[in-house]
Formats: C-alpha cells, structure tokens, sequence
C-alpha cells in the first residue's frame, strides 16, 4: 500500500485554520478523510466543532468516511511531536484512508512539524513507509496581517499558555509560517480592499517565490490546491524562504509593482558591538522600509561564532549562531562530505588572519526601501580605519558590548547538546 498522503496546516490562532478543515470535509467529495486536530486550550473547541461533521460524511461505497483524532494541551511541533508520530502511524496502518490533514497549533512552526515525518526511528515506529508530507498550507489572517507583521510584541501578549522562556514575536512566528508553506491561504479577504489583497500577496512571494497563494472568504478553497498536490518536498523545503536563495545568489523575482525590493549587504569588517546595537533599536532603523532580515552578521567582540541576524519588519533578534569555519578543524566540516561546498567556502577566505570566513551577509527584503540608507546606516556601525588597526583581544577587552547582556551567547555546540538530550527523553 502506498504511503497515504498528508497535508499540514498552520496559522494563527483566528486566521481561519478550523474553518478551513471543516470546508475540506464537507467537500471531500467521497475521500476518504482523517483529520488530527491540535489546539492549546484545555478544552479543544476544534475538535468538537469537527467530530460530528467528520464522522457523518460517507463515501459512495457507505463506509466512514472520516476519522478524527484530539491531541489537546500541547503543541506538535514540540512537547507532542511524538504523539503526533503515534497517531499518524495508528492512522495510517493498515488503513486505506485517501488523505490526512494535521491541524498545527495557532503558535506552531511548520519547520518542526515537517522534520515529524523523517525522525530516525525503529521500523515499526517511523512514519516513512506509510504516510508522505504532501503539502505544507499556511493561513493567513489579511485583516491582521501588516499588524503582526510589524509587532515586535511577544506571543504571550495575546495568546494564552505561552511558556515564559517563549520569547518568539509575532512577525517572527508570521514569517515562519511563510517561508516555508507551499501553499498560503490569505484569507478573510472580504475585509481587505484590492489594493491591500495585491499588497499582502507581494510580501509573502516577497518572503517565499515558491508559494502558492489562494485569497479567499472563509477559508473556502478548492481541496484540490491544498490536498494530494505532490508539492512537498524535504530536499527543497530549507530552500524556500527567499532570503536563502539571495544567500546563494540565486535570482529571485522583484515585487516592483508593490514597491518590494531586496539586496545583500556584504562587508568583511565587524561591526562596533554598541554602535549596531543602537543604530537597531533607534528611530532611523524603524524608518527603512524593512520587511525581513536575515542572514550572517560578525560583531567585534564575539569572534569566534556569527551572529545570527533574525529580523521581522523593524524588529532584530542578534545573538550567537555556529562558530565561523576558521574557529573549526577543517576534518569536523560538516558538509555533507561535499568537496565542492568545501572547495567554495575556502575560496571565500580572506588572507587577514583577523577576517578568514568572517564577514557581514545579511539579506533584507523591504517595501519603499531606500538600499543606500541602508547601506549608510550600517557602514556607520563598521569598525573605523583606528579600530580597524587594533587586534580581536583588544575589541573584546575594550568594546562596550550590550549585546552580552541581553544574553548574547557563543556556546552554540552545549546548546545543541542540551537540546538533543531533552529530545532523547
């Protein structure tokens, strides 16, 4: 039997994720149709909202032709990701359903939700022989959309049962959302005018070319944009968002009509620790146009690791990523084993023992931004020709650095170790 089919759909809490399984289910049009509904109330008014239609609808040969599962107080794309592994399994076995459709949570990542279907796990636990992630949707709540786009607020400010330590905003979690569905539902588009519909659609190719987007009022598309469309695929899914393809210098189509434009900024010295740091928080930055950031970012005192340049609109989030291949042994590249990829980073390094694969590589995506402003603001932050001239030990040990207290990290690897470990649990 072939691996049943599995669409996933994520969106905020609101943007109209329930009203759009339940229109998939009055619309089956005879397949075979179970659905596992997630939401993070204590009590799961999805699930109850669904059970009575999806267990009602028959197909022609008068079998059920719906299933529902609750996985209730919890989130799939962490704390019940193994449940959700469970269930699709249980599904899945020696069932001939048509297609399932996974409900993530209103303040789930996709990202995570997708890695569920590749887990390296025993044979009668994985999930590869009997379901396939068919397609990734997003929906999006237009009414709200520039809103939370440009919200530096966290999540916990609306949504209940967020844990303390979630610091995500909402433009953050929004562009997750984006960057890597195949297919994004702009809903609720009744309320927006053609203009603001044409607007919104230009961000989100502006975030992710590849999408698919289907305006619609309540949630009601055709299924078949949204089941059984082949459009997943794992090789390409980290690929997506646009902000990568710029990385690679790939060519990505220009949104000019919406005024959306983008550029890499790429400069091989550091910035000073305390002049970017204001010039991010200040009223100028706010004032660019920005739509999205993201990309590699080297501050003087943190030398040994990248920053990592995470932005939503105005908002940056800068802190420790990988350590910069020179701080690595070239034997613990972990480059797939690729000669190629290795042959290319080495060719980037510079001669100055102080730059190596050190550099500043940021993609920024904006509407109406002005790229030489940019630019300028940024050159601004630059080490000048007399810092430029001093060694790293002396930027460290005389830099103001307010980016250590904000809980600017370098020890990337212990993290990663710390979170392997909980998984194993």
């Amino acid at each position: 039997m072939p691996p049943i089919p599995v669409t996933v759909v994520s969106g905020f809490l609101g943007a109209g994720k329930t009203t759009l399984l339940k229109h998939l289910v009055e619309n089956t049009q005879g397949l075979k149709i179970a659905l596992i509904v997630n939401d993070m109330a204590e009590i799961n008014i999805d699930a109850q909202l669904l059970s009575a239609h999806s267990h009602s609808h028959s197909s022609s040969t008068g079998d059920e032709a719906g299933e529902l599962v609750e996985l209730t107080n919890g989130c799939i794309c962490c704390t019940l990701r193994m449940d959700l592994v469970y269930q699709l399994r249980q599904l899945a076995v020696g069932k001939d359903w048509d297609h399932i459709i996974v409900e993530n949570t209103g303040i789930g990542e996709p990202m995570p939700v997708a890695e569920s279907f590749i887990l390296e796990l025993p044979a009668d636990k994985t999930l590869v022989d009997v379901v396939k992630l068919d397609t990734m949707v997003t929906v999006v709540d237009g009414s709200v959309f520039l809103k939370y786009l440009h919200s530096s607020d966290p999540l916990s400010k609306e949504f209940k049962d967020i844990p303390e330590e979630d610091e995500r905003s909402f433009g953050q979690l929004l562009a997750d959302q984006i960057e890597c569905c195949n297919v994004a539902v702009l809903n609720k588009a009744d309320l927006l005018s053609e203009e603001e519909i044409k607007t919104v659609e230009g961000i989100i190719h502006a975030f992710n070319a590849e999408t698919k987007v289907e305006v619609t009022k309540y949630s009601k598309v055709d299924p078949k944009k949204v089941l059984g469309t082949n459009l997943f695929d794992f090789t390409k899914a980290v690929l997506m968002p646009s902000w990568t393809k710029m990385l690679r210098e790939e060519k990505v189509p220009e949104t000019e009509l919406y005024s959306i434009s983008s550029f890499v900024y790429r400069r091989r010295r550091p910035f000073h620790p305390k002049r970017i740091h204001d010039i991010i928080h200040g009223d100028a930055f706010k004032q660019l146009g920005f739509l999205r950031g993201k990309g590699f970012s080297w501050v003087a005192t943190h030398n040994t690791h990248y920053g990592d340049w995470s932005q939503v609109g105005s908002a940056v989030e800068l802190d420790g990523g990988d350590a910069w291949y020179c701080e690595v042994p070239k034997e613990q590249w972990e480059l797939k084993g690729s000669q190629k990829a290795i042959s290319h980073i080495e060719s980037e390094f510079d001669p100055d023992p102080r730059i190596k694969d050190r550099r500043q590589e940021i993609v920024f995506i904006g509407q109406k931004m002005d790229q030489k402003k940019v630019e300028a603001l940024l050159d601004s932050a630059l080490l000048n020709d007399d810092e430029w001239a001093l060694d790293l030990e002396t930027w460290v040990e005389q830099f103001e650095d307010p980016w250590e207290e904000e809980g600017w990290s370098d020890d990337s690897d212990g993290e990663e170790e710390e979170e392997e470990e909980e998984e194993e649990d």
